[in-house]
């Protein structure tokens, strides 16, 4: 449900003189609206899921400056069940809504990130998967955290998805076809190898000034794992974003990970995982949202990578 913005100005206005309050920008789990305050311009989120923005917290405490992650100034309960958070005001324009001359320009800026990504300490101590903001990671192995999607209980915040699924008989066979497929590729998957993955990387997440990345933000759905991940999660969906050319990516990620001795074994079936799960992501969200046309998007592109598998 939308969020009024006149709640949003009362909510501010009790706490604090501000003004110029307008939104910015609404993803699946949150809303944002600017605002200024004391001649500074901020941003307040609002969300159903207060632990994503403790990973914002956490993410900044951990890699900024290293990484341009805006510091989260303060959360809390708002209104109607929605939590809320204040963050530092970040210049630039979603690299997703660049034209693809622009997007062009921007990508060796974006393939910086990612090597900054991966030269981060992970967020977590031990494990692998989705983390807390106390820094737990859920899975003992990379492995078990790419199938927990398939084979661990539903997640609450996805409820419904599989019976969703499950009512569209060939989204369901070719989910099961790719499920058998990731679990067959993951045996290529290393075990060793536990870096920071941001795992959201298009969708207003990453903003860029001139051709260069300003900020990374929306770190809810960050996980530790391989560091190919994200490389495999902007090939996935460069079909929707001239611009952002797969051939790039791949060989940029090759080349730059063997100058700093990064573990590139197994390279391809390391990248089909990825790019599996990121699609078996996607079919369950997609599910849980009851959106059927972005569902036989994803397996529109997702039946390339089967077929081209030889799975039957």
């Amino acid at each position: 449900m939308p969020i009024d913005p006149e709640k949003v100005q009362r909510f501010l206005a009790a706490r604090r003189e501000v003004q110029h309050v307008r939104r910015v920008g609404a993803g699946a789990w949150s809303t944002a609206f600017s605002f200024e305050c004391e001649s500074r311009r901020r941003v307040i989120r609002f969300g159903r899921h207060v632990e994503d923005f403790r990973k914002d917290e956490r993410a900044a405490e951990l890699y900024a400056p290293r990484l341009p992650v805006p510091h989260v100034l303060e959360m809390g309960e708002a209104f109607e069940g929605y939590a809320y958070a204040i963050s530092e005001w970040a210049e630039g324009g979603a690299i997703d809504q660049l034209s693809e001359p622009e997007l062009r320009r921007a990508l060796p800026s974006l393939l910086d990130t990612l090597d900054a990504i991966r030269a981060v300490p992970p967020p977590a101590e031990r494990g692998f998967g989705w983390w807390s903001s106390r820094g737990r990671a859920l899975h003992d192995t990379w492995p078990q955290a790419l199938l927990s999607l398939v084979e661990d209980a539903e997640n609450p915040r996805l409820a419904g998805w599989r019976a969703f699924l499950h009512s569209n008989a060939q989204a369901s066979r070719i989910f099961d076809r790719a499920a058998g497929l990731l679990a067959d590729r993951v045996t290529a998957c290393p075990d060793g190898v536990r870096h920071a993955i941001h795992s959201d990387l298009l969708a207003g997440n990453v903003l860029s000034v001139d051709g260069t990345v300003s900020a990374v933000i929306d770190w809810g759905n960050s996980l530790v794992g391989d560091f190919l991940y994200d490389a495999a999660w902007l090939v996935f969906w460069s079909p929707w974003h001239p611009g952002l050319d797969p051939g790039v990516v791949l060989s940029e990620t090759r080349r730059r990970g063997a100058e700093t001795g990064a573990d590139l074994a197994n390279f391809a079936e390391r990248l089909l995982a990825c790019q599996l799960h990121t699609a078996l992501d996607s079919m369950a969200y997609n599910a849980f949202r009851r959106d059927e046309t972005h569902l036989a998007a994803t397996i529109r592109r997702l039946l390339p990578l089967l077929d081209s598998a030889g799975t039957g």
